[in-house]
């Protein structure tokens, strides 16, 4: 049975070198953590060697890792926005004020 490279489970955390269950040429292979059992695939990010979760219905395009780095990012570009548009809007108040 072929494996994967080593990188972190998802579900379990731990390092593993995970089965190719299905072998795919589009799309990525689906794996089997050999510890948890759990149906796992190799994160979208390119150089990354860590895996996200694979689902019945919906399989993650990253790991855990990458996919928080993207929630947190967004978070800032999300309030870095707000803080502009607080700042705009105060500008415009004052500026009718006089």
């Amino acid at each position: 049975m072929e494996v994967k490279h080593v990188g972190i489970c998802p579900y379990c955390g731990d390092s593993v070198q995970p089965l190719v269950v299905v072998h795919n040429y589009v799309r990525r292979d689906a794996c089997k953590c050999p510890n948890c059992e759990k149906m796992i695939l190799v994160c979208r990010v390119p150089g990354c060697s860590d895996y996200a979760k694979g689902g019945d219905v919906y399989d993650e395009e990253m790991c855990p890792a990458h996919t928080a780095s993207i929630v947190n990012g967004g978070g800032e570009v999300v309030k870095w926005g707000l803080m502009a548009a607080a700042a705009a809007v105060a500008t415009a108040a004052a500026s009718r004020d006089k």
